[in-house]
């Protein structure tokens, strides 16, 4: 008769509590929609904490091998190994289970509203699919409020202190940068330590002076070159003043991205799409804002109710390398910092973007340089301050 598996115990717990800071666009199992008891998910969470951990600490291992099996002795892996039942559950054995077990509880549900913004309001820079669609008579989405709070609670299981004090780090970098549903990349869905309390948990930062002294120094560059989000030694980091509410902080962030998009230098002039036909390489108009992440919608183009759409050659999207987030402080009194990481463009300098079905010339992204120098200029213009980091 086999033995039957034995449970792992807990070696140790780490329990806090979060809040929405920020509008929450989508999240649940259907599109556009917030599901109101489980707002914030373990899934999401975990995902986002593998990510998190590649960013901090995967390029500091020797190659993307050793990196892989480190990740999986943290996170779970599908490998299988020989199946023994000796000590460890079987789960364990096959692989699947991570050193530590990840729960949330749902402690607060948000409120919900529809998005009534209109296409020029600043906050639709972040929201903008959640504006009503009157061509597929689609109604605007609900947005989750501010204010729902979500108890997360790590169980490790296994002996490894290494990785335990490292999922603090990436517990906080999930923190400041990540969030609850869509567009977090734009500071929606934002979360926060719902009390200082909280924060001392995870040993991470309560004041402005702390919150600039982490990124500096567990965002510093690595010149390792890899094909996985890494903070290279590129980026550059940028925190604004505090703010008392954390929408102020996320429109001071938008303010300077839809700033950055505008410029001049960033754009392509659409009067010289609009007629023109298909031309070559050595024809291509730039397009520099595509390195903000892709697709870009052209409305009526040709004066013909055809729209356009900008693509990447790899696929139909191009996720953003700007990140941009608000981070809730607690001393010297509670206050939001809105946070702007730039990681370098992954889109290449001279792809062919323009979708195909559509008879404008093509375009090209061009040099990045252009934009991200106005995205600087604009967070400049807005108070913003720059992090020096040192370099790896």
């Amino acid at each position: 008769m086999e033995p039957a598996p034995v449970k792992a115990s807990t070696l140790d717990k780490l329990e806090f509590e979060v809040e929405l800071l920020t509008r929450q666009f989508g999240g649940g199992i259907k599109a556009r929609e917030v599901e109101i008891d489980r707002w914030l998910r373990p899934t999401a969470i975990k995902g986002a904490l593998r990510f998190w951990w590649r960013a901090l600490f995967g390029a500091s291992l020797p190659d993307r091998e050793v990196m892989r099996k480190r990740e999986g002795e943290i996170f779970g892996s599908l490998e299988r190994p020989e199946l023994s039942t000796e000590g460890t559950t079987v789960r364990e054995a096959l692989g699947g289970a991570s050193s530590f077990r990840l729960t949330v509880e749902t402690m607060k549900e948000p409120q919900t509203a529809p998005f009534t913004g209109k296409a020029t309001d600043i906050l639709t820079t972040a929201y903008f699919p959640a504006l009503e669609q009157t061509t597929g008579a689609v109604p605007a989405a609900s947005l989750g409020e501010p204010g729902a709070v979500a108890r997360i609670q790590l169980s490790r299981w296994r002996t490894d202190s290494e990785a335990w004090q490292q999922l603090r780090h990436v517990l906080t970098a999930f923190v400041v940068f990540g969030g609850a549903g869509a567009r977090t990349r734009r500071a929606a869905g934002g979360l926060g330590f719902r009390t200082l309390e909280n924060a001392s948990k995870v040993n991470a930062p309560k004041s402005l002076e702390e919150l600039r002294t982490w990124l500096s120094q567990h965002l510093k560059g690595t010149a390792l070159q890899t094909d996985f989000f890494v903070v290279d030694q590129q980026a550059r980091i940028f925190s604004s003043r505090a703010a008392e509410q954390p929408e102020t902080a996320q429109k001071w962030l938008l303010t300077a991205l839809k700033e950055a998009r505008r410029a001049k230098t960033s754009r392509v002039d659409v009067k010289a799409l609009r007629g023109s036909s298909r031309g070559t390489a050595e024809d291509a108009l730039f397009e520099p804002r595509a390195h903000m992440g892709l697709p870009i919608q052209y409305k009526d183009l040709l004066g013909t109710n055809r729209d356009a759409s900008l693509l990447p050659d790899s696929g139909d999207r191009y996720a953003s390398p700007v990140l941009l987030s608000v981070y809730k402080i607690f001393q010297p009194s509670v206050c939001y910092v809105g946070v702007a990481l730039l990681t370098p463009s992954r889109l290449d300098v001279d792809p062919r973007l323009m979708d195909g079905q559509t008879p404008l010339r093509r375009l090209s992204a061009g040099a990045s340089n252009m934009v991200y120098e106005e995205l600087v200029n604009s967070l400049t213009k807005q108070k913003f301050e720059e992090i020096k980091r040192p370099q790896a």
